[in-house]
């Protein structure tokens, strides 16, 4: 395909906005990465934030039973890579039964996503859910907003995702319970790669905490439903 001079000069400053702002964000994600480094290594915790409540492979792993025992009754859930594969119109296998499950047990369900409106409202009306698009998690003011909507005390609702660093850590800036589960598509660009070295530590600690509340547990004869990611 060829392009004319003044096409060309259309999509040149346009690229270079594009490679300067992802240039942008790279440089912020290793930023934050070296701060976490640096304050870990002084001893300073940063993982209460950052570690879930529970974590899971899938979605349609999370039961009644966990939701019971976190004192949860609302789900804010993300949809790329939690509901379904990255911008896919359909739901993962199992979510739409899932969902009718924890319909019928009395949790209230809203999605809340970083995603453009078109992409989450056409979404949710197929799993006849409301949505919230645009909301610039891990900021809590629409994560806030959206609990709002369920009618139910922070402390109840749990945000459930696929990202330690606005899943994890908004629902926890807004007062809320977090559950992370396994992302569907794993990206190999490097903003993600920088990502999931990041959530590695938190993971090892979430695995950490639970072999010692499951030795505890084995101690007192208690029964967990805990699992694994």
């Amino acid at each position: 395909m060829r392009y004319s001079c003044m096409q060309k000069r259309a999509v040149m400053p346009a690229f270079f906005m594009f490679g300067f702002i992802t240039d942008l964000f790279t440089d912020f994600l290793l930023h934050l990465s070296e701060e976490i480094r640096i304050l870990l290594h002084k001893g300073v915790s940063v993982m209460p934030k950052l570690i879930p409540e529970l974590m899971r492979e899938r979605v349609t792993q999370i039961t009644l039973e966990d939701l019971r025992a976190l004192s949860v009754k609302g789900l804010l859930l993300d949809v790329d890579n939690t509901l379904a594969s990255h911008g896919h119109p359909d739901p993962l296998d199992g979510v739409t039964e899932w969902l009718a499950l924890m319909r019928n047990n009395g949790i209230a369900l809203l999605l809340i996503s970083n995603n453009r409106e078109k992409r989450v409202r056409d979404f949710a009306a197929r799993l006849h859910l409301p949505f919230v698009a645009n909301a610039c998690k891990p900021l809590p003011f629409r994560i806030r907003r959206a609990a709002k909507r369920m009618n139910l005390p922070v402390s109840a609702i749990a945000v459930v995702g696929d990202q330690v660093y606005t899943d994890v850590l908004g629902g926890h800036g807004a007062g809320m319970k977090a559950i992370l589960v396994e992302r569907v598509d794993e990206s190999e660009s490097l903003s993600f790669r920088i990502r999931r070295r990041m959530e590695e530590k938190v993971v090892q600690k979430y695995r950490e905490q639970e072999k010692t509340e499951n030795r505890r547990d084995d101690r007192d004869g208690t029964v967990r439903t805990g699992g694994k990611l």
